[in-house]
């Protein structure tokens, strides 16, 4: 029997995400996003699954959304648990003049 091929249809303006496959604007963030999702996996060999993505925190009264956040392989996915947060930003903008919503860093 041949095997059945699927075709996705990626709409204009929308790239399809690496991690989670979801349709998203196509911008210079996500680009920049995208490279890092797929090095993340491909170079530094994080599972799919240790990953989310536009994950919501908690701070406070306010609930920031994190580009990208890793969990140790097998944790509980819980804010408590996060190993890390990753903001990503386009490649023109100076990182170190930026202010993020809240303090993010490495657990």
């Amino acid at each position: 029997m041949p095997s059945e091929q699927k075709i996705i249809v990626i709409p204009d303006g929308k790239i399809c995400d690496y991690i989670d496959g979801k349709f998203r604007n196509d911008t210079p963030e996500e680009y920049v996003r995208q490279t890092i999702e797929k090095r993340l996996v491909n170079e530094h060999k994080y599972l799919p699954e240790q990953i989310r993505i536009e994950y919501t925190l908690q701070v406070g009264s306010n609930k920031p959304r994190a580009d990208i956040v890793i969990w140790e392989e097998g944790a509980d996915q819980t804010q408590g648990t996060i190993k890390l947060i990753i903001e990503c930003k386009k490649e023109t903008v100076d990182a170190r003049k930026v202010s993020a919503p809240c303090h993010m860093s490495k657990r």
